[in-house]
């Protein structure tokens, strides 16, 4: 059949299939991944129940993932971290108070937005997904009952992205196993009485319907959804109406097994999306990838290798505590070997008792290579790195400085800038999204009154550019992001003092002079975000010092006077008034006064 007389639905389920058996060697990857760096998937994800992890021997590399996903998202994204604000996209439009004043509001507004949602709950596993299973995919939408944006992952087995020529997704469709009868009754009939049993019975199947009326409302449906641009060819079926609107994407869903008749009606009604309804997260991706490479990815030969060893060491310790045993046929189902064990034998049998078999090698197993065990793994997910402030401490035996963790900080966005570059590109995705749903209800600083007035003074101040090119950005100040930025700044300043101290420790001491140490702190402390009203002016700074030196000065020759006057006791007779021991004394008593 000719592509343009095929069904939406069998076109979906096509494209699927092409897809599909691009991700059958990624899925081999993936399920080594887990088996050795996510026991935490559980038994859910299990076919047969059985828990995760049976082939663990040591749990260095679940730890290691562990400690990079949580100090990565606690230094970047959290609920407690002020990680994002919004700025004018125009940079002519930057520094107009109400302007500013409205991406204030907006910030306000959409971290309220951000802490109602669910994003915090979900962002947990979504991260350990990026950087262990790769391009982990989640869907935004509004709870229309609780007002609450709510942030739905896929399974990864589920989820089939498509990518553009840029290596940008164009789509994604997700085969999703796990519907309940009642959660597609819930989703996409959720009408009461005869209407609900007529929508229903002309929407699904004959054995959904079944499971529905018999109240077995936990039996699995197969559903099937497709994400694609607007403007691709999959929706140009004659028989196919798609939204009305100046919509970018639309979404559809289809139960697997669709009758012929509604092959052309998807089970959801509101398809039309202005901004993209899902997310996806690729650390390292390659063009002709289908999926992407993670710090697990990385890491799994030296996490393999390291099982292995541990594995045989272990097995070593039983064959020395348990060894092998050799003993006569005859003694079959009769041997005792544990603690108190008592074996009852003939005499014959007595006098050729079981034997242990001895070991021909051993594994010399040593901490030296227990912990170059656990560096080899660790070192891909940059532990040390993060624990670096409490290594640090803990040799020093004392509290790390401020300019010490600001380097350290520094460093780690250098080292994991792919982390980063790749998380604010998702990030980017989830505020459009999350923004998208606030302007299309509406709400806080997107009511249509206040944009109309934010318009006008935009027109006021770019009369030559069409309105739809200026947008408002995010903007991610991070923990390592700032810290990145501020390292920039400082390095030259910090360098700058460090060099003129050791020349003048050389050469000339009145080298230092030549910096002037007011304009370089209040550099430092500009590019460190420092509060600014907290800071003394220039004039407030040289005020104070005059007065500080004066009164140095006033010490100084008081503490010469009194030595002096100390002197005065071994001269005899009178004292020249004249002399630099009279000027002592007045200088004493102007001192004392």
């Amino acid at each position: 059949m000719f592509w343009e007389d095929k069904t939406l639905y069998d076109r979906i389920i096509d494209r699927l299939t092409q897809q599909a058996q691009k991700y059958i060697k990624w899925r081999t990857a993936q399920d080594k991944i887990i088996e050795i760096f996510r026991s935490d998937m559980g038994i859910e994800s299990s076919l047969d129940g059985d828990f995760f992890g049976a082939d663990i021997y040591e749990s260095t590399p679940a730890y290691a993932l562990e400690i990079m996903s949580t100090a990565f998202r606690g230094s970047t994204v959290s609920e407690a971290l002020d990680w994002i604000r919004y700025g004018m996209g125009a940079f002519e439009l930057r520094g107009i108070d109400k302007l500013d004043q409205w991406c204030q509001d907006i910030r306000d507004h959409m971290t309220a937005v951000y802490r109602r949602s669910n994003f915090y709950d979900v962002l947990p596993q979504f991260t350990k997904d990026a950087f262990s299973i790769g391009s982990p995919v989640m869907f935004g939408g509004e709870n229309i009952v609780t007002r609450r944006i709510m942030w739905m992952p896929t399974y990864y087995k589920h989820t089939f992205l498509f990518y553009d020529k840029y290596n940008e997704s164009e789509g994604v469709i997700v085969n999703d196993t796990e519907w309940t009868a009642k959660q597609v009754f819930d989703t996409f009939i959720n009408k009461e009485g005869q209407a609900g049993k007529d929508a229903r019975e002309k929407k699904l199947s004959v054995s959904l319907n079944n499971s529905l009326e018999q109240g077995q409302f936990n039996d699995k449906a197969t559903i099937i959804r497709a994400v694609f641009k607007a403007n691709d060819p999959i929706w140009n079926n004659k028989n196919f109406k798609k939204p009305a609107g100046r919509y970018k994407w639309i979404s559809v869903f289809f139960e697997l097994g669709t009758e012929e008749k509604n092959k052309n009606t998807p089970l959801n009604e509101d398809m039309g999306f202005f901004t993209q309804p899902y997310v996806y997260w690729n650390y390292d991706k390659k063009s002709q990838d289908s999926s992407a490479r993670t710090p697990a990815f990385y890491a799994v030969f030296d996490a393999m290798s390291g099982q292995d060893v541990y594995k045989d060491f272990l097995e070593n310790m039983k064959n020395q505590n348990r060894p092998a045993v050799m003993a006569l046929n005859e003694m079959k189902g009769r041997l005792d070997m544990g603690p108190e064990g008592l074996i009852w034998v003939d005499k014959e049998e007595y006098m050729s008792p079981p034997k242990t078999l001895d070991l021909i090698g051993q594994v010399n197993f040593t901490k030296e290579l227990a912990d170059l065990l656990g560096e080899t793994c660790k070192r891909h997910f940059h532990v040390n790195e993060f624990q670096a402030m409490n290594n640090l401490a803990r040799t020093n035996k004392q509290p790390v400085s401020a300019l010490q963790i600001l380097k350290m900080d520094a460093e780690n966005s250098i080292l994991l800038s792919p982390a980063i570059e790749s998380q604010r590109s998702v990030l980017r995705m989830i505020d459009e999204r999350m923004m998208g749903i606030e302007i299309e209800a509406g709400n806080g600083p997107f009511a249509p009154e206040v944009r109309e007035n934010i318009t006008d003074i935009i027109l006021e101040n770019i009369k030559d550019r069409r309105i739809a090119t200026v947008a408002v950005i995010p903007e991610f100040i991070s923990q390592l992001g700032r810290a990145q930025k501020i390292a920039q700044a400082l390095e030259p300043i910090t360098m700058g003092i460090d060099i003129a101290a050791d020349m003048a420790a050389k050469l000339d001491l009145d080298l230092v002079m030549a910096v002037k140490g007011y304009k370089a702190l209040d550099k430092a402390y500009t590019a460190m975000g420092f509060p600014m009203d907290c800071l003394a002016t220039e004039e407030e700074y040289m005020a104070a010092k005059e007065f500080v030196n004066k009164q140095r000065a006033a010490d100084k020759q008081a503490m010469q006077a009194v030595e002096m006057m100390k002197a005065s006791k071994n001269i005899q007779g009178p004292v020249d008034p004249n002399s630099v021991l009279a000027g002592a004394g007045k200088a004493m008593a102007g001192a004392v006064i």
